[in-house]
């Protein structure tokens, strides 16, 4: 049965009556959902809960660390804290200090705390600050807005593992665009405009556009990889359509790349070292202070000639 993640919380919280069981349960799903997200599954190749993670040699002790999973494109380990906490609850400064502590050495390169409560201490924001391993954090807004499907759990399990949504389907006036557009190229412009009503969906209609370019580009024999070049004036629609791509892409997340880029203030404010809730994926950045340049993103599609384009 398809529901919200609220509802899929507020069924484990009434089945368990104790702290250690729902925090468990909620260990299991969000592995789930972290293998489920295309945007995650974009970045991690493996997630374990932490005994069975090979580096843990068997050690069950709880030492802070709830999940493990791998970077898809470095190789490298990422510490995976999940907090199911009640509502209104506000993370304290004591509720991550043994995470910190756990995970701020190798073999770790990155760090993640998953949460249900939205509102941070102030001692919590500031040890988010200057850490030598980069911390992100995702709330309970972030999960809901995921592109998976969540289920009600039945009696005695963890939680129906969450599914991925299926694709949208263009509208006849999107295909319209994107057909002006190949047919515009087809006769030789070099360059174009789409103009879309604000919601018309202009991120979905620039990804059709830009995997049909992929496709020709294959069949033309002109190279097996396609680099786009995205560019938007601010992070939160950086952050749009770095969901929008990932989500509703042809090509699977898992074989494709997506560098965002980066060099706004309001992204150096939160920068290295700085936990964010605005944008997922780990971004770059200029090492001094950020000129005023837009933010941008360069999806690279690498798919075997065989594969689905």
């Amino acid at each position: 049965m398809s529901a919200s993640v609220y509802e899929v919380l507020e069924a484990i919280r009434a089945e368990e009556d104790n702290n250690r069981d729902r925090g468990t349960r909620f260990e299991r799903l969000m592995a789930e959902y972290l293998r489920q997200d295309p945007e995650w599954a974009a970045q991690l190749s493996q997630v374990w809960m932490y005994a069975d993670w090979p580096g843990a040699a068997g050690d069950r002790r709880d030492v802070g660390i709830d999940l493990v999973a791998q970077d898809r494109v470095t190789g490298g380990y990422c510490a995976i804290q999940c907090k199911f906490h009640e509502p209104g609850h506000r993370i304290e400064k004591a509720d991550i200090d043994s995470f910190f502590t756990a995970s701020g050495k190798a073999p770790f390169t990155r760090r993640l705390i998953i949460s249900t409560a939205e509102r941070w201490s102030r001692n919590a924001e500031e040890a988010l600050r200057g850490q030598r391993i980069p911390v992100q954090r995702v709330g309970l807004a972030g999960i809901a807005a995921s592109a998976v499907e969540w289920r009600l759990p039945r009696t005695g399990a963890d939680g129906a593992a969450p599914r991925r949504r299926p694709r949208k389907v263009l509208r006849p006036y999107q295909r319209e665009a994107v057909d002006a557009v190949l047919r515009g190229f087809a006769e030789g412009h070099d360059r174009g405009k789409v103009v879309m009503a604000c919601g018309a969906g202009k991120t979905l209609t620039s990804l059709h556009i830009a995997e049909r370019l992929h496709a020709e580009r294959r069949a033309g024999g002109r190279g097996e990889h396609t680099t786009v070049l995205f560019l938007v004036p601010s992070i939160a629609l950086l952050s749009q359509a770095l969901r929008e791509w990932t989500a509703q892409a042809a090509v699977p997340s898992t074989r494709s790349r997506s560098v965002p880029t980066c060099r706004s203030a309001r992204w150096w404010a939160a920068g290295p070292g700085r936990a964010t809730t605005t944008v997922r994926w780990r971004c770059t950045t200029c090492p001094g202070p950020p000129p005023r340049t837009p933010a941008g993103w360069w999806p690279s599609w690498s798919v075997p000639r065989t594969g689905a384009a």
